[in-house]
């Protein structure tokens, strides 16, 4: 996550929005660049919506959860305050220091290196999310070069950093009347890394130390999974070029809407159309649910125009195993014309 973003700005939204307006504004936005609206456009167009997605969930990550929220309304990164350095006033105190107290540097050790994050998006329909299913994922992550061994070099090998020497990290010292402090920061020059590559640049990977590796890999979808939602697949991202750790899979969801069923929540809702007389005299109706079974639906006798029938258990599956219901939305059409004998016995039957 970059710390450069305005994720407001990204949902539209103002920076005292409520979390209710977060989540709206969320399902807005998600529901625009959604990938199947852009089925049909170029591939450019399509590479701008996925990016503008991949934005949309990352700006709802942050902003729909308090502490990341809290982190970065104060210090503009969710992970919270950028530390080049510090000091425990009680616990480094040395009593003993140059004409006052000194401070130990508390940040001697070398940063991990982590590789970057690779972020696919699986398209999905409702009837793959209904019970879950396995999808299958191709994306590219970033190894080290197998001639430079990740060092960007032509030796293969890589040096101690002479900023740092080898620590990873700068120290600085202040002095303030008879109190010397000091703090330390991540060594600009090897990237808190304590190592350094020189010599000439490697020309496989023209010094950059890494290679792109195709990887295909079987995902499990859970069940009841919707649009926005992602898992992490952790250290199957790029890898870490200085022996830190692998970035992470993040795999997000984006459902199909269907032509058919709408989705509540686990709940599905559906029109259910009939006739005139079917409404009014009552009648059973065979339903193919989204499972693909059949079931008959009793409706009674002077049924109204958009009432809702409950049928329990057809609706989508839950984490805890339970399924919501299906919803049946009652349409049905106003003849245009009416007979004179159709007239009458409207008649006769308002007179009884």
């Amino acid at each position: 996550m970059s710390e450069n973003k305005d994720y407001y700005s990204i949902l539209g939204i103002e920076r005292n929005a409520s979390e209710s307006d977060i989540k709206k504004a969320y399902r807005k936005m998600a529901a625009k660049y959604h990938p199947d609206k852009f089925a049909t456009k170029s591939d450019q167009e399509k590479k701008d919506a996925e990016e503008k997605f991949k934005e949309i969930n990352e700006a709802n990550a942050v902003l729909s959860d308090p502490d990341k929220k809290r982190n970065y309304d104060q210090y503009g990164d969710p992970n919270g305050p950028k530390m080049g350095g510090g000091f425990d006033p009680f616990s480094d105190m040395d009593p003993f220091g140059m004409g006052g107290f000194g401070f130990r540097d508390t940040f001697r050790h070398q940063r991990v290196d982590k590789g970057e994050d690779v972020e696919v998006i699986v398209n999905l329909t409702l009837e793959e999310v209904l019970n879950g299913c396995t999808k299958e994922v191709t994306y590219k992550k970033k190894v080290a070069c197998t001639h430079c061994n990740g060092t960007g070099n032509v030796s293969g090998k890589l040096d101690t950093c002479q900023h740092c020497h080898g620590t990873g990290m700068i120290t600085e010292t202040q002095q303030h009347g008879f109190t010397i402090m000091q703090s330390s920061r991540p060594c600009p020059h090897c990237h808190g890394t304590g190592k350094i590559s020189n010599g000439p640049k490697c020309q496989v990977c023209n010094g950059k130390g890494f290679e792109y590796q195709t990887v295909t890999k079987k995902i499990t979808v859970p069940p009841g999974v919707s649009t926005g939602m992602a898992i992490k697949n952790a250290g199957e991202g790029s890898e870490s070029l200085r022996n830190g750790i692998n970035g992470d899979l993040i795999v997000v969801f984006a459902v199909y809407e269907h032509n058919v069923f709408k989705r509540n929540n686990f709940d599905l809702v559906m029109d259910l159309e009939l006739t005139l007389e079917e409404a009014w005299c009552g009648c059973k109706k065979e339903i193919e649910c989204l499972d693909k079974t059949k079931i008959n639906v009793t409706i009674p006798e002077l049924t109204v125009n958009d009432k809702i029938l409950r049928v329990q258990n057809k609706g989508m599956k839950a984490p805890n195993g339970m399924y919501g219901s299906l919803y049946l939305k009652v349409k049905y059409k106003t003849p245009k014309t009416i007979s004179k004998k159709q007239k009458e016995l409207l008649h006769e039957f308002y007179k009884n």
